[in-house]
């Protein structure tokens, strides 16, 4: 579904008279409904910090020049939609580079030697990626994970599978029914949004995995 088709089925499950024609220029209960639909969406992102669907990758040439990267020269703009870097999936290769804190970092003897890449930090402030000098140009592919997605015109469409755009309906609808002041309603969306949650976190969510040890 799209934002206007959202908007829709909110509009049909909440039981409301009317039509939902647009999702700009309207005004009164329609501009509150198209406003929890795109609440919903971005409080079911900001659930957790690591959903499957959130998940890119940019490749970028390095330069033995430079050891620091700046997010517009990995992105080649500034404007882009990075979040926060995957620190395990910085990769060279096909190998993840090894990471290392940055304080730690700042201690390292780094005069005199160059070569493929082989580790990296990251600029606590700039959020820049900093490597180990290099002897030359090298394809670095780094994974992060991409900022929220707003829904903002009619056929934006939200990034996870369509099975789960319910989710958005039933968190939009519990706002709708605060705002109205409809008890029933809110509970029978709740008990829906539950449900639907708890499918796109078996889907979009990595399960907590367990280092099995031999027995010694």
């Amino acid at each position: 579904m799209n934002f206007l088709q959202l908007c829709q089925e909110t509009n049909t499950y909440c039981g409301f008279q009317g039509s939902i024609t647009a999702v700009t220029g309207v005004t009164g209960y329609q501009a509150r409904l198209i406003q929890e639909v795109k609440r919903a969406w971005m409080d079911i992102q900001r659930e957790r910090y690591n959903w499957d669907f959130l998940r890119k990758s940019e490749d970028f040439d390095t330069d033995s020049s430079t050891t620091e990267y700046s997010l517009a020269t990995i992105f080649g703009t500034a404007d882009h939609d990075f979040g926060r870097w995957i620190t395990n999936s910085i990769m060279y290769d096909y190998e993840p580079l090894k990471y290392v804190d940055y304080d730690y970092y700042l201690t390292l003897d780094r005069t005199g030697s160059s070569g493929e890449p082989g580790y990296f930090t990251i600029h606590p402030q700039s959020k820049n990626l900093i490597l180990d000098p290099l002897d030359g140009i090298y394809t670095i592919t780094a994974h992060y994970f991409r900022t929220p997605q707003e829904l903002t015109d009619t056929a934006d469409v939200p990034l996870v599978l369509s099975k789960h755009h319910w989710a958005i309906v039933y968190k939009a609808a519990m706002g709708l029914a605060g705002f109205v002041g409809n008890p029933t309603l809110y509970q029978s969306a709740a008990l829906e949004y539950s449900r639907a949650f708890g499918e796109l976190l078996r889907d979009e969510n990595p399960g907590k995995t367990i280092e099995m040890r031999p027995i010694v």
